[in-house]
């Protein structure tokens, strides 16, 4: 019995050190910035790129002039047809500035990154920065 239950924590301990090999470090992350103009009621992106399988989290750094009321919303999506379709759990309808978000795992390939006035809340065209992380 007793060798039974050391051999199962011999083999919890080697499953969870591998599993930790394919976890990315701060340091394998890749951080770009997407700064432009949003528009009343419109919607921008821009393409990037994942070379791994990892997590990914995204920050509204700025927003000016921010809105009285409401919020912009940012998403990941994958680009179709010159434009991009957001991908179904990595939306935030109301993003705030300064607050990250953190989505599950994303894949290797080919994404965009969506910022939008779905509630037409702007009054004027808006200059924003977003910071994205990714492995």
């Amino acid at each position: 019995m007793v060798k039974t239950l050391h051999a199962l924590a011999a083999l919890v301990c080697a499953v969870s050190l591998a599993a930790c090999n394919s976890v990315n470090s701060p340091s394998d992350e890749t951080t770009e910035t997407f700064a432009d103009i949003l528009p009343p009621a419109g919607q921008v992106s821009k393409n990037f790129s994942v070379e791994k399988t990892g997590e990914m989290q995204m920050t509204l750094q700025s927003l000016t002039p921010r809105p009285v009321v409401g919020f912009i919303a940012l998403a990941v999506g994958q680009p179709v047809s010159g434009g991009c379709s957001p991908i179904l759990g990595y939306v935030v309808t109301q993003a705030a500035v300064g607050q990250q978000y953190a989505f599950g795992s994303i894949n290797k390939g080919s994404y965009c990154i969506i910022v939008a006035d779905p509630n037409a809340i702007l009054t004027v065209s808006a200059a924003f920065s977003v910071q994205y992380i990714h492995p």
